[in-house]
């Protein structure tokens, strides 16, 4: 119970979305040859908070698909 009191208490301000990006983009950039995706990935989703399709296509290939 300690734990997630603790859990709570270190997450206060920030939303559980947030939360759940923070780690699915720490797994991305725990795999091999991901970290610059992660980085992209974060920039666009934390950091700018954008979710648009052409946003995410850019973060994820480095340059919009065709």
């Amino acid at each position: 119970m300690t734990e997630i009191i603790e859990a709570a208490n270190s997450s206060a301000g920030v939303s559980v979305v947030e939360r759940i990006l923070r780690e699915f983009l720490a797994a991305v950039a725990a795999e091999e040859g991901f970290e610059e995706i992660s980085r992209r990935l974060k920039s666009t989703l934390i950091e700018e908070k954008d979710y648009s399709h052409s946003a995410l296509e850019l973060a994820l290939f480095g340059a919009a698909q065709s």
